[in-house]
């Protein structure tokens, strides 16, 4: 994940922020340069819990309504699986609405 934001960073004057996400989601540093980034990716530690895509979606676009409207937006999720927990399904390793659920976010915020 750091050579990605590297690479990006190298290329474009771009802003970036990190949420990380298991049963909850949380923004871990807020629209920053990359190499602020790349510090706090260094830092994460895994967790561990269930995969709630769909909360993660929501945190991310919340930040990016912050971000210059004149630039393009971009959201790149990176996950150990599939969505086993959404805002409004508990915790299921089948869960298939939480599938939806994030599915139906990505759409939202992609169409917004």
């Amino acid at each position: 994940a750091k050579a990605f934001v590297n690479q990006i960073d190298a290329v474009a004057q771009a802003q970036f922020a990190l949420d990380s996400f298991a049963t909850d989601s949380q923004v871990d540093s807020g629209l920053s340069a990359g190499s602020v980034i790349e510090t706090a990716i260094g830092n994460l530690a895994y967790s561990g819990g269930w995969t709630n895509t769909e909360a993660a979606l929501y945190d991310c676009a919340s930040e990016l309504a912050g971000a210059d409207p004149s630039h393009d937006k971009y959201i790149f999720i990176i996950t150990d699986g599939n969505p086993t927990k959404s805002r409004s399904a508990g915790p299921n390793s089948s869960c298939s609405s939480c599938k939806q659920h994030a599915r139906s976010r990505a759409e939202s915020i992609k169409n917004s």
